[in-house]
């Protein structure tokens, strides 16, 4: 299924690869059975998670951080926002993006880079 996020998410991974800045996906919007949703909560599945998992690394520290694609005009789910309180309060990076704009400031903020 294409989500109205897909394309920014793509255009946004395509950023961070040509900034060679490691990330990886969080496919958690999938719809299952019953059966196949417990077994996957078992595995580690967690309602609101964000999208994309981020390693910003700034004079050879790494630093992880979390970014939630939205597409213009989206918001957080109440399940999006206890998962970006639960970042905040262990110190985590969390960012809600819009894209690849907004990805390009944070990778001169978070990394001291130039953004093409």
């Amino acid at each position: 299924m294409i989500y109205k996020e897909t394309p920014i998410q793509k255009a946004i991974v395509r950023l961070l690869q040509l900034h060679n800045i490691f990330c990886h996906s969080i496919p958690n919007e999938r719809k299952s059975s019953p059966a196949m949703g417990k077994m996957l909560k078992d595995m580690g599945r967690f309602a609101g998670v964000a999208d994309l998992m981020v390693w910003w690394v700034t004079q050879g520290n790494v630093v992880l951080g979390y970014l939630e694609v939205k597409a213009p005009g989206g918001v957080l789910s109440a399940s999006q926002k206890a998962f970006k309180r639960q970042c905040e309060a262990h110190g985590i990076l969390y960012d809600v993006v819009y894209g690849v704009d907004d990805v390009a400031k944070l990778i001169v903020c978070r990394q001291g880079g130039y953004a093409k």
